[in-house]
């Protein structure tokens, strides 16, 4: 309930990148209960899967190593 506000804040202010993330933490996750660490983490998960669709395994591999 602390981070309420925050979160939907922080929601409102993504780019359309985010738009499918959004919308599936809001009716995914009980947003009374998130705090900002589980909502961040859940944001870098998705543009890290999103950079991987745009160049693929070889990227990921590259990290790897």
């Amino acid at each position: 309930m602390i981070y309420f506000l925050v979160i939907n804040k922080i929601l409102q202010s993504l780019t359309l990148h985010f738009k499918d993330e959004v919308a599936s933490i809001k009716e995914l996750k009980d947003l009374n209960e998130m705090s900002i660490d589980e909502l961040q983490g859940s944001l870098i998960a998705h543009e890290y899967h999103l950079i991987l669709k745009k160049f693929g395994v070889a990227f990921e591999k590259k990290l790897q190593s």
